[in-house]
């Protein structure tokens, strides 16, 4: 592709005081004039640009916040625009915090140059207003929304409220639902799509269903009455099933609007209408920002694109030529599924066109915007780029709904080595993830993998994967290496088994006919109630169904017959049998005979006991279905004692424990907060919306884990756009599997996409002209039939929508192979296999492995000759492999899990034997670890704990002594890590927190803690949206709910928010909020999270972490003010770790960070004097740790 040449400046704002590489002389005066960075020429053309709208097409890694940056101080230097006129918006609110730091920190750096002669207030310079899209679409609506009929309180709904109203109106609905052939929660998930679809196209539910009828009639004129083709059958029930979505998306509008409520599709749709509506709102906005920045613009959707050209743009009477410019890269556009499409930056030239303003009367011409290239890569090697450029040149003549968009091949501005690629192709999916895993091991310097010490070194590495579902064997094969990972970004939680029984219980409470929960809850490692037991419940259950009848006791069953086998498959069927509904096991349960009858109705006279003891579990939880939902399934979760065998599960730190149930409470009261009395608002909604995370396979976000140093990454390569990494490992490069080949058709019956017909970015190249069919046979072929006869095949020259729908997701699946091969900057790894899994057919290599096979400079790692039968084999030696698992499921450990050959697998049954081997390796077995430490507390009267030398499980076993069983003497086990608080605690007063090492107890929680968690949120919310014009933040991605007002009230959180305000804090820009750090002290690993961040001046304003500037450390106190030095002193120690760890993590010198307190009880600030360094933080650790030795309690 032609590259494009960088236009000649063109300024008509006025005259230039400045250019960008004197700008750059003087804020860099510091350094030696070789040491100063200075912008390339394609950065300086878009630097210097003049006022008119620009569109930058930014390769990746290219540095375009550094640009955009420099571009706004050329702009506020040179006194075209102050600070305060300058919008920036971009896609999230992380991103959007970054870029405010990133730029405000710039502006008050050139603030502080006084030999520039600016008129900025050193010490308030202003600040450039930095939002998220939807953010400042809710500052619109906030504004104008009573004009357009939206009510000043209206409702912005999350998730579970929107899915709520959408299953009250499906179990309402005037027809038979049923027949559309759906589960419900299937068809709330259409309809929700639909309706997101249909705000971000902006296009009203009537217009769907007139569209969609018009297409079924086109079918309908050609259907002669003569055999009709059984496809087109399908695709008119596909389309009778879209007009009743479109339906029910019109009465969810409708429902909406008679509540006062609006979902975040309805929110850039209100906006759009607002900006194309009302001139003066238009006007005012720009009035307000005379400079706008549409960060990522690849991202946005149709409904955004006309938001911001109705302020600003053409669809503006007044607003075209207005000062706009949109970074981004075409390439990079992988969010299709979310409404963006790589179409949009090539219509922005027309959307946002140049004015030429004619200097005697004559009419104002347009012209498109004019289009500048960054394509300097700063991150990516030079044999890395040239891979990437060459799936960039597949992209070639791909259709789009605007103009093409030039885009030049990446260049590496990065001298010195070229970096490494290297390609590998393996038998099979076994070995492709084992060297993967020896590979990584090898990179991050791992060589003693049975260490449990932490792992550090400096290179940081990632695992990329197409899909989720490709994380386990890589998982399982970094565990056997001895690989620390994290896995970022999963899903999932209602898998997790603590979860699984907390859930499994309030479906029993809430529904009688749960049988299949209440067999979990029956055979879990509490009751542990054997299949005889099932057996007889099951057969007393069915005697009360048939009116007291008493059912046969079942033969005795014994762990080591065989029949035991049979029966419990009879179970199973007795189970889903079809009068099974009409059996509850739980009303059974609550009607349980005597003890003493337990032989005549069959059952053990042990298993008839626990069975009593789990319905008076159900009753008890019964009596608080009056609670709220959050608290009653924390009292769920405590009653059943759940919650103490997580914390007694072994492998797992007492820290993180409860962070998987503490992560199902936050679901539940976001549920909460979004309840409508009017509607379903009771355990079994709840419940409902649940099933539906888990049958769209989001299974509900994992809470995020502590990064663990030297750890590898796994994500997806969706996850990791804007990262990036030392060295990338893209597994799984097999045909099929990545590029993928599943694309969704919406003509397809469960779809619940828009039709293509109203997307306002699909080309006409992949519309289906329906209207032109002559046959029915063609019409069909549109809609995408691919059954026809060879014959056929030859007639039918046609428009398939199914194979334009293939063709579309091939451009897809490269620009997210562009994505992920660019996030590297030394090492790109890349790999697939001959067999995939246990697939029975061999695949072939990926395109992308093909493409890199023709580069230069491409390395050869490990590549077997898939032609070779004697290498490869005829067949997938895992297709005649299966996994079986020992019956009874080991309820403390799970299942022991086995891989066989199946022709050893007869008739359902499989006897363990030695042919078996050994089981897969489990992670932390659990039987094992429970059993030993139940005979170390059996023997604990005899033997000191001190004896078991894993320390952590001795923390349990002494968490399970009674009191007078424990000696002063013992010794105390730090844990792996502190907090910073925890560390404090330990210098301050070693006895007491030795105590507590030597037995955690759990703590009740207080209204202070609560307060000071409410209080320090509010804050991060503050920072994140509170920027000058923006009202209140709407995330799209991370919703936040107000707390409730009258606690606030109550406990004083209101008060502290005044005071906040009040403060010189909330007008300024923090850099950083909420900023995790971890360093080590002594032998101990400390970790915290710094409340705030503040940065000042320094010599790069463009490097993050800039160790010339002046950092900042500010913590938030909602308590009491030190009374005397010592303890502001004492207090200090928290500043002084944070301190200590920001110098180490981000290279910058102690004497350049301070810290200090913020009181806000009391609207006063505290300075400690003389923050400790390292080796006085080590001498305090060493001398609490002589206090809690033996010899130290005397």
């Amino acid at each position: 592709m032609e590259p494009l040449a960088a236009q000649p400046q063109r300024n008509t704002w006025g005259d230039v005081r400045f250019s960008a590489e004197e700008l750059a002389d003087i804020l860099q005066s510091a350094k030696p004039p070789q040491q100063r960075m200075y912008p390339t020429k394609q950065q300086r053309a878009v630097i210097e640009y003049g006022p008119d709208p620009l569109l930058v097409v930014a390769g990746a890694g290219s540095g375009k916040t550094r640009t955009m940056t420099d571009r706004v101080i050329w702009l506020i230097a040179n006194g075209f625009v102050r600070p305060e006129e300058i919008l920036g918006v971009t896609f999230t609110r992380k991103a959007a915090g970054e870029l405010a730091a990133r730029v405000n920190a710039a502006i008050e750096n050139l603030a502080s140059h006084e030999s520039l002669g600016l008129t900025l207030d050193r010490h308030d310079p202003g600040q450039a207003s930095v939002s998220t899209y939807h953010s400042y679409a809710n500052a619109l609506v906030a504004d104008y929304g009573l004009r357009i009929g939206v009510e000043p309180d209206s409702e912005m709904i999350g998730e579970a409220r929107s899915f709520q109203i959408i299953a009250e109106i499906v179990a309402n609905w005037e027809a038979d639902v049923s027949e559309l052939d759906f589960t419900e929660s299937s068809l709330i998930s259409a309809v929700k799509k639909l309706a997101a679809e249909a705000n971000e196209h902006l296009v009203k539910p009537h217009e769907i269903k007139e569209h969609v009828i018009e297409i079924l009639e086109s079918g309908q004129r050609l259907d002669t009455g003569a055999k009709r083709p059984k496809y087109a059958t399908e695709i008119f029930n596909s389309l009778r099933v879209k007009m009743t979505m479109a339906d029910i998306v019109a009465r969810y509008a409708q429902v909406k609007k008679d509540h006062n409520l609006m979902d975040y599709g309805d929110l850039v749709y209100y906006a759009q209408l607002i900006a194309s509506t009302i001139p003066e709102a238009a006007a005012s906005e720009r009035e307000k920002y005379k400079v706008v920045l549409l960060d990522e613009f690849q991202d946005t959707s149709h409904a955004q694109m006309m938001l911001f050209s109705s302020l600003f743009g053409a669809q503006s009477s007044q607003g075209a030529g207005h000062c706009v410019t949109a970074v981004g890269d075409p390439n990079q556009s992988i969010y299709g599924f979310r409404g963006a499409s790589a179409g949009q930056l090539g219509l922005f030239p027309e959307y946002f066109p140049a004015v030429r303003r004619a200097d005697d009367d004559r009419v104002d011409t347009r012209a498109p915007a004019d289009i500048l290239p960054l394509s300097v890569a700063w991150r990516n090697r030079e044999r890395i780029l040239r891979g990437a450029n060459a799936i960039i040149g597949q992209l070639d003549g791909e259709p789009t709904t605007g103009r093409p968009v030039p885009v030049q091949e990446l260049s590496a501005g990065v001298t010195g080595e070229p970096g490494r690629v290297v390609i590998n192709w393996f038998k099979d999916s076994e070995d492709e993830a084992r060297t993967l895993a020896d590979t990584v091991a090898d990179c991050l310097g791992i060589t003693d993998p049975g260490s449990n010490e932490p792992h550090h070194t400096e290179k940081s590495a990632a695992i990329l994967c197409r899909r989720k579902a490709d994380f386990l064997p890589l998982v399982e094969a970094l565990e056997a290496r001895g690989v620390p990972y994290e896995i970022l970004g999963m899903t999932g939680l209602v898998e997790v088994p603590a979860v699984v029984e907390v859930l499994s219980l309030a479906r029993v409470v809430a529904a009688p006919q749960e049988n299949e929960a209440l067999v979990r809850i029956l055979s879990n490692a509490r009751w542990r109630i054997g299949t005889a037991d099932l057996w007889a419940l099951n057969r007393y259950a069915r005697g009360l169904v048939r009116h007291g009848r008493d059912a046969q006791p079942p033969s005795e069953l014994r762990s080591d017959d065989p029949e035991q086998i049979w029966n419990a498959e009879k179970l199973a069927e007795a189970l889903v049998s079809e009068d099974a509904e009409e059996v509850s096991l739980i009303e059974a349960l609550y009607k349980l005979p005597p003890i003493e009858e337990a032989a005549h109705h069959g059952f053990t006279e042990e298993g008839l006991q626990r069975l009593h003891r789990v319905a008076d579990l159900l009753v008890s939880l019964q009596e608080l279905r009056s609670l709220d939902l959050p608290e009653f399934f924390r009292m769920i979760a405590r009653r059943s004692g759940i919650e103490a065998e997580v914390l007694a599960h072994p492998g797992t730190e007492l820290s993180e424990a409860l962070q998987h149930l503490e992560a199902l409470y936050d679901v539940v009261d976001e549920f909460s907060q979004g309840l409508d009395d009017s509607l379903t608002s009771d355990l079994s909604g709840f419940l409902a919306w649940i099933e539906t995370a888990e049958a769209e396979e989001k299974g509900l976000a994992l809470p995020a884990v502590q990064p663990r140093p030297g750890a590898v990454q796994l994500l997806t390569v969706h996850s990791s756009k804007g990262l990036e990494w030392d060295a990338v490992f893209v597994p799984g490069l097999s045909a099929g599997k990545f590029p993928s080949e599943k694309p969704e058709r919406w003509t397809s019956t469960s779809s619940g996409a828009l039709p293509w017909g109203l997307r306002h970015d699909i080309p006409d190249e992949y519309q289906w002209p329906f209207d032109q069919a002559e046959t029915l046979k063609e019409w069909s072929a549109g809609a995408g039939n691919t059954t026809f006869s060879t014959k056929d095949q030859d007639r039918v020259t046609y428009h398939r929508l199914s194979e334009n729908v293939k063709i579309r997701n091939g451009f897809e699946e490269k620009r997210l192979a562009y994505v992920a091969f660019t996030r590297p900057k030394h090492l790109l790894w890349l790999s697939g296999s001959h067999w995939v899994g246990t697939k029975k057919k061999a695949v072939e290599q990926s395109e992308f492995l093909t493409i890199f096979q023709g580069l230069d400079g491409v390395e050869t790692g490990h590549w077997v000759d898939s032609t070779d039968s004697e290498v490869v084999g005829d067949k997938n030696p895992r297709a005649e492999k299966i996994l079986v698992s020992t019956w009874p499921v080991d309820p403390l450990d799970g299942a022991s899990i086995y891989q066989i050959n199946a022709t050893d697998f007869y008739d359902g049954v499989y006897w363990i034997d030695d042919r078996a081997g050994k089981p897969l390796v489990r992670h932390y077995p659990r039987r094992q670890a429970v059993t030993q430490a139940a005979q170390w507390v059996t023997d604990a009267r005899e033997t000191s704990v001190t004896d078991i030398e894993d320390h952590e499980l001795a923390q349990r076993v002494q968490w399970a002594q009674p009191d007078e069983d424990m000696t002063q003497s013992s010794e105390v086990h730090l844990p792996s890590h502190l907090s910073a608080s925890a560390f404090m605690s330990l210098v301050d007063d070693p006895h007491t927190v030795a105590k507590s090492l030597k037995r955690p107890m759990p703590r009740r929680p207080i209204k202070a803690a609560r307060t000071g968690t409410l209080v320090h949120q509010w804050i991060e919310e503050h920072f994140a949206s509170q920027r000058p014009g923006i009202t209140g933040l709407l995330d799209f991605e991370d919703p936040v709910e107000d707390a409730d007002q009258v606690w606030d009230e109550q406990t004083g959180v209101t008060t502290l928010r005044e005071n906040f305000l009040n403060t010189r804090w909330a007008q300024r820009s923090p850099a950083f909020i909420e900023a995790g750090v971890e360093t080590t002290v002594g032998s101990v690993t400390i970790r915290g999270r710094i409340d705030a961040v503040f940065r000042n001046g320094g010599d790069h304003p463009d490097q993050e972490f800039d160790p010339t500037a002046q950092w900042e450390l500010v913590d938030w106190k909602t308590g009491m003010v030190p009374s005397t030095p010592d303890d502001l002193e004492h207090k200090g120690l928290q500043l002084a770790l944070y301190r200590l760890a920001w110098s180490r993590l981000h290279d910058i010198p102690l004497a350049n960070i301070s810290g200090r307190f913020v009181y806000l009880a009391h609207g006063e600030e505290r300075t400690p004097v003389n923050l400790a360094d390292a080796e006085r933080l080590e001498a305090l650790l060493a001398q609490a740790l002589e206090a809690t030795e033996p010899h130290g309690a005397d």
